[in-house]
């Protein structure tokens, strides 16, 4: 059976807040690596001169001492080391390389790497494309520090874990409910589509279960998202928290060697496409948005049971059975006399099972009298109650209506509901 190629990436998913804390150099490297990439593909985003620094500590550990011999011109060309790698900026790395860093062995690179790289804005953040409530494109990261939002390479806002009460989403409307100054706000954030903004949350949940529980035992078996009408998303958690991983630090193995080995990528050449080095948009600041904008399938590495269905119309379909038409094939009248004889005893038959069905039926009508009217009139009490709230100009109602969870419904579901029903009813008897 011939099958694609597959391509296996090992990627960090926690970024720890402090990768010293680690016990063994391997897992650092580790680190390191994933941040080498990050800062290749832009999602670890810095200004000129820290991009120059952390792109001289590659070449350092990547190419050892600056040799005139071997480096000659501008050998930084033709290497990947940042996504926008202009003149100026390689002019600045060679520096460095060549005046400041004659000596250093890899591990010591490393070692100053993950010391700058922590310290960043951008550390651990995937960046994921959002609009907020006036339509000012942002980018939302979530890491261990909590939800921060990006306009082009300016950090607009951070909602640390501890300020951050609930979060959940409604239809693309990703929302989370903080304390600022001791009040309870309402936030939400428009991603492009319904399937971005489950992804987006349920990435929220997971780093903040991740970072914030002691116990893994303490974390919700099931963790519902969506609002109040939609369908929602169950995440189940699974794995270790930050804490236990922290205080189960006794590893009783020696500590595996680290083999280091050459990562710089040439300019000329060519790698599979994989979600991770995608380019989508180029734009200030994160010019990348490799994993968010890809990953927005319910594919998600932790176990998640969504009980919103997948619709396979798309991809499946429909299978037609072979209806049999049945006919009394057997049928054949001999005589006409039996035949006219036998009605009026199917007819006695046919009134009695009439009078049995009538009697049966109003019985099941009353039932269904005592258990449907309740129903119909609560229905017509919740809709009463959303007109009131969404078409009533009293300054209660307009306040209500200003909340994120309220305009989510009221554009996704009230106005195109309220459009069908006008032109359906309203406008057919007009023209």
């Amino acid at each position: 059976m011939e099958t694609d190629n597959i391509l296996f990436s090992f990627r960090v998913k926690f970024y720890p807040p402090n990768p010293f804390r680690l016990k063994e150099d391997i897992t650092r490297y580790q680190i390191y690596l994933q941040l080498k990439r990050d800062l290749l593909h832009g999602r670890l985003y810095c200004n000129t001169s820290e991009a120059a620094l952390l792109g001289a500590y590659i070449l350092q550990a990547e190419l050892g001492d600056f040799n005139p011999e071997e480096h000659i011109d501008n050998y930084v060309n033709e290497l990947k080391i940042l996504l926008t790698q202009t003149l100026q900026l390689e002019e600045k790395m060679m520096d460095i390389h060549k005046n400041e860093l004659k000596g250093k062995t890899a591990a010591e690179m490393e070692t100053m790497f993950l010391k700058k790289a922590c310290v960043l804005d951008t550390y651990g953040v995937d960046p994921h494309s959002v609009k907020d409530q006036r339509g000012n494109q942002l980018y939302l990261g979530i890491n261990h520090t909590g939800i921060v939002t990006f306009q082009g390479s300016k950090k607009m806002n951070h909602f640390s874990w501890s300020q951050v009460q609930k979060i959940n989403y409604e239809g693309k409307m990703f929302i989370i409910h903080v304390i600022l100054n001791e009040k309870k706000q309402t936030i939400g954030f428009k991603c492009p589509r319904g399937a971005s903004c489950r992804h987006v949350w349920k990435c929220a949940v997971e780093q903040m279960l991740f970072f914030t529980f002691s116990s893994s035992s303490d974390v919700p078996h099931v963790v519902s998202g969506g609002g109040f009408f939609s369908w929602g998303t169950k995440f189940r958690y699974s794995g270790r928290v930050e804490r236990e991983i922290l205080e189960d630090m006794s590893i009783t193995r020696e500590s595996p060697s680290v083999t280091r080995v050459g990562s710089l990528r040439r300019k000329s050449s060519s790698e599979p496409p994989t979600p991770s080095n995608m380019v989508i948009n180029q734009v200030a600041g994160f010019n990348s948005l490799p994993r968010s904008l890809t990953n927005t399938s319910e594919e998600y590495s932790t176990s998640i049971d969504s009980s919103t269905q997948i619709d396979n119309s798309s991809v499946l379909e429909t299978l037609l059975e072979d209806q049999e038409i049945i006919t009394p094939k057997n049928f054949t009248v001999t005589d006409g006399a039996p035949l006219i004889q036998s009605i009026p005893n199917q007819l006695s038959g046919q009134k009695h099972l009439e009078t049995t069905a009538i009697r049966n039926s109003g019985s099941s009508l009353s039932f269904m009298r005592q258990k449907l009217l309740p129903i119909v009139f609560g229905l017509f009490l919740v809709f009463m109650i959303i007109v009131i709230v969404l078409e009533s100009d009293l300054p209660i109602m307009v306040t209500i209506r200003k909340a994120p969870e309220i305009a989510a419904f009221k554009q996704n579901y009230y106005e195109p509901s309220k459009d069908f029903l006008m032109r359906r009813f309203i406008g057919s008897k007009i023209f």
